[in-house]
């Protein structure tokens, strides 16, 4: 009985092991972030995407957009919505 008792334990532990294994953060974060939750990616600050692997550029009041009320401003948008944002450096082009 102990013997059985000792498998079905080791069974258990592969098993949680492997969904670990599966359920792991996309591409690891990249190295750009940590793992939350098993399946989810929090990027370090400037890194974007799903698995951190993307720069991000500046945010700031758009200069294209229309106030959204009458008592609030602007969307904040990369590259305040009048560029394009580089994902390999992380700067604006206008």
């Amino acid at each position: 009985m102990t013997m059985m008792r000792s498998k079905f334990y080791l069974f258990i532990v592969v098993i949680i092991c492997v969904h670990k294994a599966v359920s792991s953060c996309p591409n690891l974060c990249s190295g750009h972030g940590s793992c939350d939750n098993g399946s989810a990616c929090s990027c370090e600050n400037n890194w974007g995407a799903p698995d951190c692997s993307r720069r991000t550029c500046a945010v700031a009041v758009s200069w294209g957009s229309k106030p959204f009320s009458t008592s609030s401003g602007h969307d904040e948008l990369e590259c305040a919505g009048v560029g394009i944002c580089n994902d390999e450096t992380g700067e604006c082009t206008c």
